[in-house]
């Protein structure tokens, strides 16, 4: 079981498929483990969010809940706990947007 996961996104993506894409990689990675993901025993842990090339880089860890450590936070004394629900995907279709709006400049 590999105990980090790295999603890269590129920075021109919009938010909203951002976050869906982020927890569509998180999700596929926590069922790929043979011993299932215990948000009880266990925390998704966001590590470190860069910029690089143009690109968003989230780095995630799977920590324990009792040993978390000093180590487990980062230079700033954050902790980020994320819990992933079970089906994290959006239900909305996700559309451009305005792309079916027209302009009708006599109103204006």
């Amino acid at each position: 079981m590999n105990q980090s996961l790295t999603v890269t996104l590129p920075k021109k993506m919009p938010l909203v498929r951002r976050i869906s894409e982020t927890s569509r990689q998180i999700n596929e990675w926590l069922n790929s483990f043979e011993v299932q993901f215990n948000d009880e025993k266990e925390k998704l842990h966001l590590k470190t969010m860069e910029i690089k090339n143009q690109e968003y880089h989230y780095s995630y860890s799977i920590i324990s809940r009792k040993g978390l450590s000093v180590g487990a936070v980062n230079s700033r004394g954050d902790i980020y706990d994320i819990k992933v629900p079970d089906n994290p995907v959006p239900k909305t279709k996700i559309e451009e947007p305005m792309a079916d709006v027209s302009y009708d400049s006599h109103l204006y």
